[in-house]
């Protein structure tokens, strides 16, 4: 799982042999691997996930013309190839954390620039993660190619998406996802934003809670559960609430118990500790406090099994998250959940509800107080059926637009049209290196 499909019979033996008792092969030889593209429906609309075979290469329009590389982002990888005035979305590229898996994406680069006819790159763009071994490739190639490198942060690619796709000046944006490295160093999810061709601003987002252990938060939601309590009791007192309320998910942690401990030791001494806005990590520690979802063993998973259990809820329990200045004070709807007596599926559905409305409010107020019309919402959490339809409903019923994308996929599988759409905005001289990242 998670390297690139094999095309070759060589490569079949030596992979599947382990797997399979016979082969059938053929003499046909397969040129461009392309996975198949898997799509939903959201709120009565198309929403994709994996733009692969049946969409690749369609292009989507931008306004903008220049020769550019957009490497999209390390997880559910696909890159764009600009020529002119579109925007070229490779196939399903993967997770380039995996050797195997970058050098499928170089080859298939090197196949765009040949079938598009592109002798090099005026720019190359990538994500503001420092670390990402897709931002390693970008300035490779854009110092191979003597092109200017630019980096974008995620989750304002995740917007510019909306922008491109729909073709608007400019727009309220709502980036909902797990994970997306923030201009400040910490992990950014939970963001409402303004994009324009002049300007971009961050207005208000979920208030920053501890994530300790950083990553193995999104494999073990507990983590995120302790941290975002963090807010709320001190440590002897999480431990209460967790031993009380969901035991079970102490057991699922790699080291049981021993774990548990360290994890409370560590938030206490505030050793390995990052800070986050995620608005994935508050579903999966959701998932975690009903007791639906104690480890991730698939991609957003505990969100996911949460919202399943969302659509049988029936009653509105009236949950709020309370807003704070920019803030969106999301521990408090915790205390809320704790000291709700309804059942799992309800108290889920409010939740839903909950977040919705405090996204969907906070966009209303900011996109009246800047005079814009448009409004959206993108990333992995914008695949949501209650949280997109109940966003939807406060910004129409205020007389505004209200945008996804509908071709282009909201999780990270599409950010390679935002970075295009962005690097366009900067070769045309509308932002700087600086308003792309900060």
């Amino acid at each position: 799982p998670g390297m690139p499909m094999v095309i070759d019979n060589e490569k079949a033996f030596e992979e599947l042999k382990d797997l399979v008792d016979y082969f059938l092969l053929h003499n046909r030889k397969i040129l461009n691997r392309t996975d198949d593209s898997v799509i939903r429906f959201v709120d009565g609309k198309r929403a994709v996930i994996r733009r692969s075979r049946g969409f690749v290469p369609l292009p989507i329009e931008i306004p903008f013309e220049y020769s550019g590389l957009a490497v999209g982002a390390e997880l559910m990888n696909a890159f764009g190839v600009v020529k002119g005035s579109r925007v070229y979305p490779s196939q399903y590229i993967g997770n380039t954390s995996k050797v195997e898996v970058l050098e499928f994406m170089k080859s298939a680069v090197a196949h765009f620039k040949k079938i598009l006819r592109i002798k090099s790159f005026d720019v190359v763009i990538a994500d503001l993660h420092p670390l990402y071994n897709t931002t390693k490739l970008a300035m490779e190639i854009a110092e191979e190619e003597n092109a200017e490198f630019i980096q974008v942060q995620h989750h304002y690619a995740h917007i510019a998406s909306i922008m491109a796709e729909h073709n608007l000046d400019e727009i309220v944006g709502i980036a909902v996802d797990g994970v997306g490295y923030g201009s400040d160093g910490n992990t950014w999810g939970g963001e409402v934003l303004y994009l324009s061709y002049e300007d971009i601003e961050r207005l208000a987002h979920i208030s920053y809670y501890p994530l300790p252990g950083g990553d193995l938060a999104s494999y073990y939601p507990l983590r995120a559960l302790i941290g975002i309590l963090s807010k709320l009791y001190e440590v002897d007192d999480i431990k209460k609430v967790i031993e009380k309320h969901c035991p079970k998910a102490i057991e699922n942690l790699r080291y049981g118990k021993v774990e548990f401990n360290v994890i409370l030791s560590q938030l206490a001494r505030e050793i390995n500790v990052g800070y986050a806005s995620s608005t994935g990590r508050v579903l999966d520690a959701i998932a975690v406090l009903l007791n639906i979802a104690y480890r991730r063993t698939y991609e957003g998973e505990p969100a996911m099994k949460l919202e399943g259990v969302a659509f049988r809820g029936k009653n509105d329990l009236g949950f709020r998250v309370p807003i704070e200045g920019e803030e969106l004070k999301v521990e408090e709807l915790f205390e809320q959940v704790l000291e709700s007596k309804a059942n799992p599926a309800d108290i889920a559905y409010s939740v839903h509800l909950a977040l919705g409305r405090a996204f969907g409010e906070v966009a209303v107020e900011k996109a009246k107080e800047f005079g814009v019309k448009n409004v959206g919402i993108s990333g992995g959490v914008a695949y949501n059926e209650l949280i997109v339809k109940t966003i939807r409903k406060i910004v129409e019923g205020n007389g505004l637009r209200f945008y996804s994308t509908y071709e282009v996929p909201r999780g990270d599988n599409g950010t390679n049209v935002g970075q295009a759409f962005l690097g366009g905005l900067y070769f045309e001289g509308y932002l700087s290196k600086e308003d792309l990242i900060l």
